[in-house]
């Protein structure tokens, strides 16, 4: 049976920051968690990266399927997004194309202009 916070801070006896902290800390599991809040605690801490947070994992999720050629609609469908414009915000990373067009113009930059790659 999952707990409330507050449920589990009156049969224990405790304060509610108690329990966040025993939660936080990884000692007390049986506590439904409304607060992602708490769940990143936990989870930082037991990784071990307290700068770490869940929308950066998220986010580098997200990059990582842009640069890997991952379409924009399928992304806004892995993270839920209810609109594109949200998920646009990862779209300059999947540019490949660019990439490889940028790389063709220095070659040709540094071959003096005459299509040749210089060395």
């Amino acid at each position: 049976m999952l707990l409330t916070v507050r449920e589990a801070a009156e049969r224990l006896r405790v304060s509610a920051r108690t329990v966040e902290r025993e939660i936080a800390a990884g000692r007390l599991a049986c506590v439904r968690v409304r607060s992602r809040r708490l769940v990143d605690e936990a989870a930082r801490k037991a990784a071990g990266m307290a700068d770490v947070h869940f929308h950066d994992l998220r986010h580098t999720y997200a990059s990582w399927l842009a640069q890997d050629g991952v379409s924009m609609a399928s992304i806004r469908d892995l993270l839920g997004h209810a609109s594109m414009q949200t998920t646009s915000r990862y779209a300059h990373l999947g540019r490949a194309d660019l990439i490889e067009a940028t790389r063709r113009v220095g070659d040709r930059v540094g071959s003096g202009g005459n299509g040749r790659k210089a060395g």
